[in-house]
């Protein structure tokens, strides 16, 4: 039987990189780059990208290295050509980023999220916002930049370093489908204003007229401008009522005294446990007044099986006394959800089940005392 020379082949791992590049091969990630970026270089835009998002969900290596990242790789099977590592170089690559950013980064974001949505049938009636701190090393004396490197709240818990934003609006479970940095002292507050300006226009790319879709924000979306200017261009939206509010308290006072809760249920998709029990919904719904506006308002209460009744006996809690004890329990977490156009027909859980799932993830800092709000 004749052997088979192994002594002047090599082997590597490529591990999921091959799933990767079937992925960006569904969104058309290079075609459709190659499309928007204009380029002479003999390593097309497109390649690069993918080049490092395949650099990027390995772990991640200094642009300067990239080539040794593809030193020992079979780009062929990677990146769909052969590509000689020496193209990856620290030059090559920083010419291609500034081509991306003269074409408009957002733009070709913005592109590829629409591929996705397409080839994946993305529900985008239902859309998600919110900010997250990148902290950087270094000074970043930059004339003219983009976006302002700077001091700002951190959410990563590093005050020390300097930070920029990036805000991102997502649909079903996270995905997202807008993406812009933002200065790192920049508001919430005045993202959220800027968002509301064009998220119709965006909005409209995926097929959805305004008002066909609903803006998931958290609490720093509730202040007079933003509701006005949501009101102004037909943006549903859902958030948290802020316990800065007066109605927020408020409210919490009318519940307990009213005690006609609607029974939610439970709305996890996984099996409850004796040691992690399914959390259990109640709501009570009302109405309170912003800036003379009156807008749809649920309380949420959720409980541990039957153990906030032994809770609130125990705080003393009843419809008589129950308002300052309820207030300050802080064991017992409220959410109150605000609408707007009060015309909405699915049922509490339904409705519940499916903002839970679209809204998936929080910060895990909120007030015990903040409302969640949801509006449209």
């Amino acid at each position: 039987m004749t052997q088979f020379p192994t002594e002047d082949l090599t082997f590597t791992d490529v591990g999921h990189l091959p799933i990767v590049k079937r992925y960006a091969n569904q969104l058309n990630l290079v075609d459709s780059i190659n499309t928007m970026v204009k380029s002479q270089m003999d390593l097309s835009p497109g390649l690069a990208v993918l080049a490092m998002v395949l650099d990027t969900l390995s772990g991640r290596t200094p642009l300067y290295r990239l080539k040794d990242f593809f030193q020992d790789k079979d780009t062929e099977l990677l990146l769909g050509s052969n590509v000689e590592p020496e193209c990856f170089c620290d030059h090559n690559m920083g010419r291609v980023l500034d081509k991306l950013f003269e074409t408009g980064t957002q733009k070709i974001f913005s592109k590829i999220a629409q591929n996705a949505v397409d080839a994946f049938q993305i529900d985008t009636q239902k859309v998600h916002f919110d900010t997250t701190s990148i902290s950087v090393f270094g000074d970043y004396d930059i004339i003219d930049p983009p976006f302002e490197i700077t001091y700002g709240h951190s959410k990563d818990k590093r005050p020390d370093l300097k930070q920029f934003l990036l805000s991102m609006l997502c649909v079903d479970r996270n995905i997202p489908i807008l993406g812009t940095p933002k200065d790192g002292n920049a508001s919430d507050k005045t993202i959220n204003n800027d968002l509301l300006t064009n998220i119709s226009k965006h909005m409209a790319r995926h097929r959805l007229k305004p008002g066909a879709f609903i803006y998931v924000a958290d609490s720093a979306f509730v202040t007079g401008k933003n509701l006005v200017k949501a009101e102004k261009n037909q943006v549903k939206f859902l958030s948290r009522l802020p316990a800065t509010f007066a109605e927020c308290s408020r409210v919490i006072g009318e519940a307990v005294a009213a005690d006609r809760w609607i029974d939610i249920g439970t709305l996890v998709e996984t099996n409850s446990t004796e040691k992690r029990p399914a959390a259990y919904y109640r709501a009570f719904e009302t109405t309170v007044s912003i800036q003379n506006k009156d807008y749809r308002q649920l309380l949420i209460t959720h409980i541990m099986k039957d153990l906030i009744i032994t809770s609130l006996q125990e705080g003393r809690v009843n419809s008589c006394n129950g308002t300052k004890t309820f207030c300050s329990h802080t064991c017992c977490k409220r959410d109150g959800m605000l609408f707007c156009y009060t015309n909405i027909k699915e049922s509490l859980r339904k409705l519940f089940a499916e903002f839970i799932q679209t809204c998936s993830t929080w910060h895990s800092c909120r007030n015990c005392n903040d409302a969640l709000i949801f509006s449209r």
